[in-house]
């Protein structure tokens, strides 16, 4: 199933399997819509959620990936709202603390944007870089974060 509908940031695109969730992310403008009422539900909430007027909800996700990307994606689920944490303290977080960029790698193979919420990692030095949507849509879903938390 999936569902592409338009968002304050883009148009989301929504894909499910039969486990759950397996893809969430922006695709390009001129992308055409496509409905499947399943999917709905989630996307208007996601809607809501950019507006500032709701929290995501608890979703059933299937998430596919290699075991270290897996472990990565689990520490992302811990980040609390309206906060970030650098890549070193992620690689630290999963027990390997010298694979930074591996980690970064990580953070970009995720396709379940907001809800595993790799945007929530930035640099060591505090910039925000690193976002397979554009930085400035990372900056947007941080400052939303930050505003609503």
């Amino acid at each position: 199933m999936r569902l592409i509908t338009p968002t304050p940031l883009g148009k989301l695109l929504i894909v499910a399997s039969k486990n759950g969730v397996c893809e969430i992310g922006f695709v390009p403008d001129a992308t055409p819509l496509a409905k499947e009422d399943n999917l709905q539900n989630i996307a208007d909430y996601i809607i809501a959620y950019l507006h500032g007027k709701n929290k995501l909800p608890k979703i059933q996700l299937d998430i596919q990936g290699t075991d270290f990307q897996q472990s990565v994606w689990h520490e992302l689920l811990k980040i609390p709202h309206g906060t970030t944490i650098n890549y070193k303290q992620l690689a630290a977080n999963v027990g390997n603390p010298k694979a930074i960029r591996a980690v970064a790698n990580a953070c970009a193979s995720n396709k379940i944007m907001l809800f595993i919420p790799c945007h929530r990692v930035i640099r060591e030095n505090g910039e925000i870089s690193g976002y397979r949507f554009g930085v400035e849509r990372k900056k947007q879903l941080l400052e939303l974060e930050r505003k609503y938390s």
